[in-house]
């Protein structure tokens, strides 16, 4: 056991050090694992339509939503807000991504997931990104949590 919690930290102090990338902090949508919820999640839209000389029109839809099957997850979650004056795009961008959860023993859990993001008025067209993690519980409580993992993602 102790050679193996040595190996999962030597494959995550390694990965760290010559990883350079950026994805998003999933821990932050609707993680529903350690409950009996079969699906849990918010989906909020907003939609605002105003006539000034030319029409305005505001989107945005955030939703971040994980349906649980036994010891399979499927997180759902995006941020789409569209702004348009008249024929002019002011605002245009936003996230979507999908992760996959497969957990062993519970203590391991296979994460593979995916994600674009796109932001025009910053220039930013789609940048895709996807890749697996696995993740190992060291210590968890109601209150607190420690989990060790690695993974690639491009």
């Amino acid at each position: 056991m102790k050679l193996r919690l040595l190996f999962i930290l030597f494959l995550f102090i390694t990965n760290s050090i010559i990883a350079m990338g950026q994805i998003l902090h999933t821990e932050s949508f609707a993680v529903i694992l350690d409950t009996s919820n079969v699906i849990k999640g918010n989906i909020v839209p907003d939609f605002k339509f105003q006539n000034l000389k030319e029409d305005l029109i505001e989107f945005e839809n955030t939703t971040d939503i994980s349906f649980r099957l036994k010891n399979n997850a499927i997180t759902l979650a995006n941020k789409i807000e569209l702004s348009k004056y008249g024929d002019e795009v002011l605002l245009s961008g936003g996230f979507m991504y999908l992760e996959y959860r497969r957990i062993f023993d519970n203590k391991f859990v296979i994460e593979p997931f995916s994600q674009v993001h796109w932001a025009e008025a910053r220039g930013l067209a789609f940048k895709y990104a996807g890749g697996i993690n696995l993740r190992y519980r060291v210590y968890s409580s109601e209150k607190a949590g420690f989990f060790v993992g690695t993974g690639p993602f491009l």
